[in-house]
């Protein structure tokens, strides 16, 4: 089991980098094309002919550094944001056998669904299969993240809450349980039939030994009583 909690506030999904702030400021549901570079968090250019377009070298971009780090995650976003083979080759390093690795693409997809979520359409078919199989707990709590911010029909928002509901039994990682109560949440804001079924498990939740879920908890009940 892989936990990253250094990088990371689970009261509001993720800390942002530096290079993330700037894009999300720049637009909150566009990018433009970067030419003929883009600098981000690491003040690291990168070029039209430096940009990778295969899954290898997305995963040698990832690779390596503090484990606990994100490293190569802002440059691994402007790649993929100015290419959608780069985006192609990001999303198949969550199902890569080094944990780290998946780990840090499920952080950049995850920024990149809150930066311009239409990227991840073509994609949400196997956010909702293929992902769900991927056993580690970082990669589980991303895709929680991911199904909150990118449009879904009405048959893949039941869907996305049964994984939901799998997850929250599945898992006992700390970070798994909070972003998942989160998503839960954002889903039962508009469907009075989970509402209903998760006021008990938040509830239940209140209780739990580790104060970051019990404090997410009692949080989302309030938030979903007072909603109208």
């Amino acid at each position: 089991m892989l936990l990253l909690t250094s990088q990371r506030d689970t009261g509001e999904a993720v800390a942002e980098t530096s290079g993330v702030r700037r894009l999300l400021r720049s637009a909150p549901n566009a990018i433009r094309p970067v030419a003929p570079a883009t600098q981000l968090g690491d003040d690291t250019p990168v070029r039209a002919s430096e940009r990778p377009a295969s899954a290898s070298d997305i995963k040698q971009i990832l690779c390596g550094g503090d484990p606990c780090s994100l490293h190569g995650v802002d440059k691994v976003i402007a790649a993929a944001l100015a290419d959608p083979s780069a985006l192609g080759a990001l999303f198949e390093c969550l199902f890569c056998a080094d944990a780290v690795v998946g780990m840090r693409a499920g952080d950049a997809l995850e920024k990149i669904a809150r930066i311009q979520p239409e990227a991840l359409a073509p994609f949400t078919r196997r956010l909702l299969t293929d992902v769900v199989d991927v056993d580690q707990p970082s990669i589980q709590w991303h895709l929680a993240q991911i199904l909150t911010e990118i449009e879904l029909t009405a048959q893949q928002r039941q869907r996305a809450i049964a994984i939901l509901k799998r997850n929250l039994e599945r898992y006992e990682d700390w970070i798994v349980i909070n972003l998942t109560l989160r998503a839960l949440a954002h889903f039962a804001r508009d469907d009075p039939g989970l509402y209903r079924e998760l006021v008990p498990i938040l509830r239940s939740h209140q209780a739990d030994t580790r104060k970051s879920v019990a404090k997410r908890a009692t949080k989302l009940l309030a938030q979903l009583q007072q909603a109208p």
